[in-house]
C-alpha cells in the first residue's frame, strides 16, 4: 500500500470505544473480551484513574480507524514537589497502515497536547521493539530496573518447569485469606525515597489494586510493615508478585521488613517471590535473591530541567500492568 497522506489525527470520544478495542485486539491477535483488552480493563485503566483520564488521541483515514495512542496519566513526587506527568502505554497501528509514520504523527501530536495541557514529563519502559522510535523521538534513558526473584521452594520450581515442558497443568495453588480492603492501607505508605516517586493515596491503593479488573491482590502485615501482593502461575511455577511494600512510618528498618517478609513466606504456597529491587531494597536482606532481567526505563522532560538517571523510584505495582 503506498505512503497514505490523507490521515486526520482526532481526540478520542466516548462513541470511539467499540472500534478501538476492535483495533488493539486486532493487532494484538486476541479475542475481543479477552484481558488486558476487555473494555472494562480499558474503562478502569483510561477514565477511572485518580490521575485523570488519559490523553488519547486517534489516526483515521475517511472513516476507518487505523491509529490510537494513549497517555495514562500518573503524578510524581520529589522533596515537596509535585510533577503532572503521563505514561506512554497503549499504542497501536492497523496492520495494514504500519510502517508509515503514523506511531510518529500521533505520539507527536500527543506531546503537544501534553504541552498544551501543563505536563511536565512522559515516561515509560518500552520493550525492544519501539524503543528505537520513543528514542528518535527524544525520550532519554533513565537507567535500568532490576528485577529480581527470591526462591522459597526449589523442588516446587523445577516440578512446576517439568511439567509445563509436557503439558501438565499443575493445581491452582490455595488463594491466601485475607483479599486487599481499601481500609487495609489507611495508616500506611511506602517509606520515603530520595528519587521521584509515585504520588499516591488511599483512593490510589482502591483504584489500583482493589478495582482492577481480572486480577485478585492480596494483603499482609506484621507489625510496622505489610504487603500488597498477587498470586501467579507462570511457566509452571507459583509466582508471588510483590507490589507493594508499605510501612507505618517513614524509616528504614531493614531488619523489620525482612521479619515481616518472613512471616509472608511462611503463609504462602508459592515457589519464588517476584519485585523490582530499585525501591524495594529493604527486603533483598532476607535470603537469596537472583536477577530476572532488567526493565529499561526512558522519559521525555517537556518542562522544567531533567534530573539525574537515578532520580526515578517505582515500586513493583507501579510498573507490572501497564
Amino acid at each position: 500500500m503506498p505512503l497514505t497522506t490523507d490521515i486526520q489525527i482526532k481526540p478520542f470520544r466516548p462513541q470511539d470505544l467499540v472500534q478501538v478495542l476492535q483495533l488493539m485486539n486486532l493487532a494484538l491477535g486476541v479475542a475481543v473480551n479477552s484481558q488486558p483488552r476487555s473494555e472494562a480493563y480499558w474503562r478502569w485503566k483510561h477514565l477511572h484513574n485518580p490521575f485523570g483520564k488519559s490523553i488519547m488521541l486517534l489516526a483515521w483515514r475517511d472513516d476507518e480507524l487505523v491509529g490510537f495512542r494513549a497517555l495514562l496519566r500518573w503524578r510524581l513526587k520529589s522533596q515537596g514537589k509535585t510533577i503532572n506527568a503521563v505514561r506512554a502505554v497503549d499504542t497501536v497501528t492497523h496492520p495494514d497502515y504500519q510502517g508509515q509514520g503514523i506511531f510518529s504523527r500521533l505520539t507527536l501530536a500527543a506531546l503537544e497536547e501534553c504541552k498544551r495541557q501543563d505536563v511536565c514529563l512522559v515516561w515509560n519502559t518500552p520493550n525492544q521493539n519501539s524503543r528505537a522510535a520513543y528514542l528518535k523521538l527524544g525520550w532519554r534513558s533513565q537507567g535500568k530496573i532490576n528485577m529480581v526473584i527470591k526462591p522459597l521452594h526449589p523442588l516446587g520450581m523445577l516440578v512446576g518447569i517439568w511439567g509445563h515442558c509436557f503439558g501438565q497443568v499443575r493445581s491452582d495453588s490455595p488463594a491466601p485469606s485475607h483479599t486487599l480492603q481499601p481500609n487495609d492501607v489507611r495508616d500506611l505508605h511506602r517509606p520515603t525515597s530520595d528519587g521521584l516517586q509515585s504520588e499516591i493515596g488511599e483512593r490510589y491503593y482502591q483504584w489500583r489494586y482493589c478495582e482492577v479488573p481480572h486480577l485478585q491482590y492480596f494483603f499482609y502485615r506484621d507489625g510496622d510493615w505489610a504487603f500488597i501482593y498477587r498470586m501467579n502461575t507462570r511457566l509452571g511455577m507459583r509466582e508471588c508478585v510483590l507490589s507493594e511494600i508499605l510501612s507505618t512510618q517513614p524509616r528504614d528498618d531493614t531488619a523489620g521488613c525482612s521479619a515481616a517478609l518472613r512471616g509472608l513466606t511462611r503463609t504462602l504456597s508459592a515457589d519464588y517471590l517476584v519485585l523490582a529491587k530499585q525501591v524495594q531494597e529493604r527486603c533483598l536482606a532476607a535470603g537469596v535473591w537472583i536477577g530476572l532481567g532488567k526493565m529499561e526505563l526512558i522519559a521525555n522532560w517537556l518542562i522544567d530541567a531533567e534530573p539525574t538517571t537515578s532520580s526515578f523510584s517505582f515500586s513493583t505495582g507501579d510498573l507490572e500492568v501497564f
